[in-house]
């Protein structure tokens, strides 16, 4: 595991211990679990997705891991990897409805111009599907393999978040040091 992603980790379990609202790691993922959410989804993890799955498969269910801002500063639950594939197959295939504007958002040119996509690896929840954090495998020429995006329903939008897993984990600690103590009460 990279020094970064592992120091961003520990801050996670040091900010989530001082809010009340310690995080309990489960046994990570085995590499023959990793192969086979691959195999199902048709999506190749880097190596710090990967080390965050053999950290901890997922989080146990409502237990804030990460903060993200779609339409408001939410937290988000981890999902494990059996529960991140059931929701993947919910998407048979990539589809945009112009009709929705991205919900009023401007598209940003890292994302593909899609509501939906069967290369975007869905990673955590907020409110049982009202706002999904995902690993980005298919992204524009401007983006970065494996960034992470986010979509928000009613409307439905798609957002940009971070350039990689780690710049992810260093913005949800900020967000979630400032705004633990309210987040995590949730």
């Amino acid at each position: 595991m990279r020094r970064e992603l592992r120091e961003e980790l520990d801050r996670l379990t040091r900010l989530a211990e001082r809010c009340g609202a310690p995080i309990e790691l489960r046994q990570g993922a085995t590499e023959a679990e990793l192969e086979e959410a691959e195999a199902r989804t048709g999506i190749r993890f880097n190596d710090d997705f990967r080390d965050l799955y053999t950290f901890s498969n997922g989080s146990n269910y409502l237990e804030t891991w990460f903060v993200a801002c779609t339409r408001e500063l939410e937290p988000f639950w981890f999902y494990p990897l059996h529960e991140a594939c059931r929701v993947h197959s919910w998407v048979p295939a990539p589809s945009c409805d112009e009709s929705k504007n991205n919900g009023g958002v401007p598209r940003d040119p890292r994302v593909q111009r899609l509501d939906r996509h069967t290369k975007w690896f869905p990673f955590a929840d907020h409110g049982n599907g009202s706002a999904i954090a995902y690993f980005d495998a298919d992204p524009t020429a401007e983006g970065h393999y494996g960034q992470i995006i986010t979509y928000q329903n009613a409307p439905d939008v798609i957002r940009w978040c971070a350039t990689d897993l780690v710049s992810f984990l260093r913005a949800s600690n900020d967000l979630l040091e400032v705004h633990g103590a309210r987040l995590l009460a949730y």
